[in-house]
């Protein structure tokens, strides 16, 4: 079932806070039947372009179908590992991970450090990272992960709740310089509306 709400959210999140320009270069890293890609494709950015990278054959068939109906052309779906992509270093502006409950935070380094690889280094590149985990110790374990690997992280919401499952957050990171001081209170001020 698709939740068409869900895909409000997340799409209204992104734009919110990502800083989305129309020629951007984006990867999304699990990107399952790629629903946001092609709303992002194709409303976002119509002179730039999205690659959507997931494991599973089946999911990138459905991918492929929903872009085909949708008429976008400034997209391509791999089927890969989302920690081996095989793209080019610095080619990305904004990178897209999508594992809604499927691991546990410490299972994301190499997802994280080809996220890294893909951004190009400047300013407005942006790693997006929507997850349902536990939002208090998995937040925390997430956001020292990114802290430690060179982001700053700029936004942490939740924006959706499963109807059985876990609060859904959006994650919003950017290089950092030696801002991980004010991560940890951006972190903190976040996580005491929860508790």
């Amino acid at each position: 079932m698709i939740h068409s709400n869900r895909l409000e959210q997340e799409i209204s999140r992104i734009s919110l806070f990502a800083d989305i320009n129309t020629s951007d270069r984006i990867v999304s890293l699990g990107s399952g039947i790629a629903l946001s890609e092609v709303f992002l494709a194709k409303n976002f950015v119509p002179n730039g372009f999205v690659t959507c990278v997931d494991i599973s054959p089946e999911m990138n068939k459905f991918a492929k179908k929903i872009q085909t109906t949708a008429g976008v052309e400034n997209m391509k779906i791999l089927t890969k590992s989302a920690a081996t992509t095989g793209l080019p270093t610095d080619s990305q502006n904004k990178v897209i991970i999508g594992l809604i409950g499927h691991q546990e935070p410490m299972h994301l380094i190499p997802v994280l450090n080809e996220s890294l690889r893909l951004l190009k280094k400047s300013p407005t590149s942006k790693l997006i990272f929507t997850f349902g985990l536990n939002p208090g110790k998995d937040s925390f374990k997430i956001c020292k992960l990114l802290s430690e690997r060179g982001f700053h992280i700029e936004e942490l919401q939740p924006y959706y709740a499963l109807f059985e499952g876990p609060q859904l957050f959006m994650l919003i990171a950017s290089f950092k310089s030696n801002l991980w001081k004010k991560t940890k209170l951006v972190l903190i001020s976040i996580l005491q509306q929860f508790y």
